[in-house]
């Protein structure tokens, strides 16, 4: 029997090792809210050792804000009422100094050292998980902000040709036509598709990137435009996916053209001055040999 014992309470001082070195908060708490037992983790939060706490309430250390201890005395209550286990995904905690905490708690009835109205709580700490989510959901809403406002027209398709994605900008200029087509090359002048179905094709065969493609592809109003675009080939969650940035370079296109003409012109009118000067030297040789030639006349 003493050997028994002897067993159990080693048992009992292992498990409660065990208790104490978990990353959880767990306690146990009475019906009138009073700290029956307490572990290392939970007790760090205080700034106290666990003994210290037993016999005491949330209350007495000033930490936690009135409203969450109002709401943790609530959720023992129900779980009391109820006699059922309780899981919180998420409760937020606000602390005395101001700074927010989140914890995923789980509450059930316990029956401990006689006393069946108990609670026993287990709580993790997620705050850093919260604050991770919360900044990943601030850099997607930037970037939703960004797609949308951006004057690049943006679109993503899948391995099929079909739209999946498409910006504001892209729907304004080509919407109406996009909704029309289920070939995505027939809005591309003819002159050019040969060129971007060949980049198409390419994209296919091999993951690249193109860049800085330009061909005309006609819009809603039924011009055409020119664009220069740049393929991109992603993998999204197992996905072929084929991204399209495009930027409208009609006006750079046509001031081009006119610069081109211009030269062309400028050219044209240098080579007629280059003919003109060359008539005026012929012109002005002619009338040398004319003159030396009624010189010599004359002096016979």
């Amino acid at each position: 029997l003493k050997q028994a014992q002897q067993k159990n309470e080693e048992q009992k001082q292992l498990l409660y090792e065990i208790f104490d070195q978990s990353a959880f908060c767990i306690f146990i708490t009475n019906h009138k809210g009073v700290l029956k037992l307490v572990n290392q983790t939970f007790s760090n939060m205080f700034g106290v050792t666990p003994q210290s706490m037993v016999g005491k309430h949330f209350d007495d250390y000033h930490c936690f804000s009135v409203d969450t201890c109002e709401r943790c005395k609530q959720m023992d209550q129900e779980v009391l009422n109820n006699r059922q286990k309780i899981i919180i995904p998420e409760q937020e905690v606000l602390f005395k100094d101001g700074s927010k905490h989140w914890f995923q708690l789980t509450k059930a009835p316990i029956d401990y050292q006689g006393d069946m109205n108990c609670v026993l709580s287990i709580g993790v700490d997620v705050t850093a998980r919260k604050k991770a989510e919360s900044s990943l959901e601030q850099s997607e809403r930037r970037l939703r902000l960004m797609f949308k406002n951006s004057h690049d027209l943006m679109a993503l398709y899948n391995a099929e040709g079909s739209l999946v994605w498409a910006n504001t900008a892209w729907h304004k200029v080509l919407g109406s036509l996009l909704a029309k087509q289920t070939d995505p090359f027939a809005l591309v002048h003819p002159d050019e598709q040969a060129l971007v179905y060949s980049y198409w094709q390419d994209m296919e065969l091999e993951a690249r990137i193109f860049t800085n493609i330009q061909y005309r592809q006609k819009t809603a109003s039924g011009d055409y435009i020119y664009l220069e675009t740049t393929i991109r080939k992603l993998d999204l969650e197992g996905e072929e996916m084929t991204f399209f940035s495009s930027r409208d370079i009609t006006d750079r296109k046509e001031l081009e053209e006119d610069l081109q003409n211009k030269i062309a012109s400028l050219e044209t009118m240098q080579n007629l001055n280059k003919k003109r000067y060359e008539k005026l030297i012929e012109q002005e040789m002619e009338i040398l040999n004319l003159r030396s030639a009624l010189k010599k006349a004359n002096l016979k």
